[in-house]
């Protein structure tokens, strides 16, 4: 007995297999542990939605009984309740449909894409059956106490061991591209088995442990063809109604789809056989037909299209020591005949940029593109996860996986938001400010979305630590399935959302103004190369050159001050115009127009309205005209109110010690109001007066910049319509 307390921790194992990898290795494969509390989280709660669309109980009843059902047994089957003494704890509409929230729980069908180290498996596992295991007291409970004999006949066939073995046979799936991360996910179910198994009189031995080798499989998750070629196709699961005369073309139909079915149900009756074969020999056989079965599909489907270079590519792939590929509905095709996909996907996808991720495979992110309709820019690994998690879903399935927070405005993620509003989206839960995964620099947010039609409020959650909530937000349906910028509603005070709200109403400054980067990647490397010095030898025309450093908000900073790595030295960057023209004529165009100039990576917006003396530098953003007054436009940008919808509508781009990621789509959204003509000139004289003092700078007139800022943040919180409570609580947030 003692042996199962000091056996190892299933758990333990995520950290060795995450360990076996370097740092540098882990991060290209995206191989993360993902925290227990946050795994047990993710599996519970798309456990209560599967069981809330499969019985129709309410959510709350079911997800009292799944998060405390073990206290609500303890209580309900004790000998004081059976003596009447206490009141029932667990839900009516439960206690009336255990047993079928039982069988929903039998025939869950959960599939984990990337499984890493196996903790969602594990998770789903482990939920399911301490659910099933409080059913069985309720079981019992019903059978009189004087049946002794029945209720221990039921307690044996209802057996932790026996229900995890069933368990894992019938409802735990999953893939990885790695084969340690698919053997370390064996060992741990392998595990979590062996520790409920008991050796009494009627088991003398231990049981050999289950094959996974049909459950848990090693193959890349996004790619279902070979260079092209389609190896399965799908339909082929259901039989397909045909013409019913009497031609050679609809008889070879028939004969075809009746060789399907037959070796479907091979494959189905061999993989059956396999979990719990002992004899070694006879495993080998049985994997020989499955592998045989499976070959034989394929090249039927291949010789019924008629597709030559199709069987000769497919004979290659059976020379390669790996497939390239993984045929989800072919592997797992009894669950898509029987159920069209799975109840739940969840998981933990890799976090690798795209165009890294080619150095190992390299045709992935061509493969990607042309296949995805969620993979547009440069696009990250985990956002062709996600648009793969819906297409395995069956109808009314949950998908949850833990992502970087760039999910809920990155400009790359924006193609993957507009699909996802098709489907229900149930909650975003914003792990930001936790520290999640130690030694790597993500923001992670956590999202329960439904393959459904239906619309309901949605559940905006910002996190304190790994399980206390900070604050929460319901948007409503039409608010959320209407927009796709979801940072707004991770707002403290639900002030804030109405504050954001009225702005957006106003028109974006991309259609008042030209927004762009002030220089590409390839551009500022090149610029770097012909910086010059300023000193009075230069005669040539040339333009100051300005950067994040040295802008501020109405002030150019460019020969002023020190940097604090250049100490006691005024930096004077140049750029002469005939080796800028050499560069990029658009960007001498740039140097000499009118401009507001945008820091990057900055606590507040900070503009400088530039008549056209400045060159910007890379990591700036530049405004120029287009119709609106750029000096009314810097006055607006400037503004305490505008800082404030940047941090809350763009909240996901916030780094730690706050600072704002700030680019050209960020600044494009921002909503510009048009008021009366008088107080755009007001505005526009205000911005005048203070660049004016900025250049003849002396302490005596600081309370007469103070003065001027204020007013400007008076007038634009008039423009926008703010109350007076709505200006105390972005005065709050901005002091």
């Amino acid at each position: 007995p003692l042996e199962r307390e000091v056996a190892v921790d299933p758990e333990m194992l995520g950290k060795i297999f995450e360990n076996l990898l370097d740092a540098k290795d882990r991060k290209s494969k995206g191989a993360f542990y993902t925290p227990r509390e946050i795994v047990h989280y993710m599996c519970q709660e798309s456990l209560i939605n599967y069981l809330v669309n499969e019985t129709g109980v309410p959510y709350q009843d079911i997800k009292d009984f799944i998060l405390y059902g073990e206290l609500m047994k303890d209580e309900d089957c004790s000998k004081d309740f059976e003596e009447g003494k206490k009141e029932q704890r667990i839900p009516k509409t439960v206690l009336e449909n255990l047993k079928r929230i039982d069988n929903a729980l039998k025939q869950v069908k959960v599939a984990d894409p990337a499984v890493g180290s196996g903790a969602f498996p594990l998770g789903m596992l482990n939920e399911i059956v301490r659910a099933r295991m409080n059913i069985t007291e309720y079981l019992v409970r019903e059978i009189p106490a004087e049946n002794k004999y029945e209720r221990l006949l039921l307690r044996k066939n209802r057996h932790p061991y026996k229900i995890k073995w069933e368990t894992i046979k019938n409802s735990i799936f999953a893939v990885d591209i790695e084969s340690s991360a698919v053997d370390i996910a064996k060992l741990r179910l392998w595990l979590s088995l062996i520790v409920d198994q008991e050796i009494d009189e009627e088991n003398p031995c231990p049981h050999p442990l289950p094959n996974l080798d049909c459950n848990i499989m090693c193959g890349n998750s996004l790619i279902d063809e070979f260079e092209g070629i389609k190896l399965f196709d799908e339909s082929l699961l259901s039989k397909q109604e045909h013409s019913k005369d009497n031609t050679v073309e609809s008889y070879q139909i028939s004969i075809f789809q009746d060789q399907i079915e037959i070796l479907l149900e091979d494959l189905f009756r061999e993989q059956d056989r396999l979990f719990g074969e002992e004899d070694t020999a006879k495993k080998m056989e049985i994997k020989k037909r499955i592998d045989k079965t499976i070959d034989s599909i394929i090249r039927a489907k291949l010789s019924r299209d008629k597709n030559k270079e199709g069987l000769i590519k497919y004979e290659q792939s059976l020379k390669e020591k790996t497939k390239p590929y993984f045929l989800w509905k072919l592997e797992f095709a009894k669950i898509f005949k029987e159920k069209g996909g799975f109840d739940i996907i969840i998981g933990n996808p890799p976090y690798v940029d795209s165009e890294e991720m080619t150095r190992n495979l390299p045709n992935i992110r061509e493969y990607c593109n042309a296949k995805f309709t969620s993979a547009k820019g440069n696009w990250d690994l985990f956002v062709v996860f996600i648009e793969q998690g819906f297409r395995l879903l069956c109808k009314g399935g949950t998908i949850s996986y833990i992502v970087p927070n760039k999910l809920i405005s990155a400009d790359y993620t924006e193609a993957l938001r507009k699909l996802i509003i098709t489907y229900r989206v149930h909650e975003l839960r914003d792990y930001s400010n936790v520290d999640v995964f130690e030694e790597v620099d993500v923001y992670p947010v956590v999202f329960r979305f439904e393959n459904s039609k239906k619309r309901s409020p949605v559940s905006m959650v910002v996190m304190k630590d790994k399980t206390e909530i900070d604050w929460e937000n319901t948007v409503n349906e039409y608010k959320f399935y209407n927009d796709i910028y979801w940072d707004r509603y991770f707002v403290k005070d639900s002030e804030g959302i109405s504050i954001i709200e009225k702005m957006l109403a106003h028109t974006r400054l991309n259609d008042v103004a030209y927004v762009k980067g002030a220089a590409t990647v390839n551009e500022a490397y090149q610029i770097k190369e012909i910086l010059h010095e300023y000193n009075d030898d230069i005669s040539d025309e040339y333009k100051k050159f300005i950067n994040t450093g040295t802008i501020d908000r109405y002030e150019s900073l460019w020969g002023k001050y020190s940097t604090k790595y250049i100490k006691n030295s005024y930096i004077k960057p140049i750029i002469l115009l005939k080796d800028l023209m050499s560069i990029s004529p658009s960007r001498v165009t740039e140097a000499n127009s009118e401009k507001i100039i945008i820091g990057g990576m900055t606590k507040v917006l900070e503009c400088y309205y530039d008549k056209g003396e400045y060159i910007a530098g890379k990591s700036t953003v530049i405004v120029m005209k287009k119709e609106e007054d750029l000096r009314y436009i810097t006055a607006l940008l400037n503004s305490k109110l505008i800082t404030y919808f940047y941090k809350v509508y763009f909240n996901s781009l916030s780094l730690s010690g706050g600072y704002l990621r700030i680019g050209p789509p960020q600044i494009k959204e921002i909503p510009i109001a048009k008021p009366d003509n008088s107080v755009r000139i007001e505005l526009v004289e205000i911005v005048e007066k203070i660049m004016t003092i900025m250049n003849n700078f002396q302490d005596s007139a600081i309370d007469e910049l103070c003065y001027l800022k204020e007013n400007i943040n008076k007038k634009v919180y008039k423009i926008y319509g703010l109350t007076e409570r709505e200006i105390e609580l972005v005065e709050r947030e901005e002091a």
